[in-house]
């Protein structure tokens, strides 16, 4: 049997309580996104009448940007509900 390559589950991650969960920067350039914009999204989310903040975190992530130096930038932690929504 083939199997084919799965980007999606590729940028996946779980945390330490086993939740699955994708980073909304990852998110956007797999989908070649030029920016990552959730408002739509989580309107949505609200008006299927789900919580916001069940599928939507705002967080500050660590990127390298050379010579061993790191900066923080914001990204969103999204469940997988928030992913399809921003699809």
């Amino acid at each position: 049997m083939e199997y084919h390559h799965q980007p999606f589950d590729e940028i996946k991650r779980i945390n330490e309580f086993g939740i699955e969960y994708w980073s909304a920067r990852e998110l956007s350039k797999l989908l070649e996104y030029s920016e990552y914009r959730l408002n739509r999204a989580k309107e949505a989310c609200l008006q299927s009448e789900h919580k916001v903040n069940d599928h939507f975190e705002d967080i500050l992530g660590m990127v390298n940007i050379g010579s061993g130096a790191q900066r923080k930038i914001k990204d969103v932690i999204l469940s997988r509900y928030a992913c399809y929504l921003v699809v």
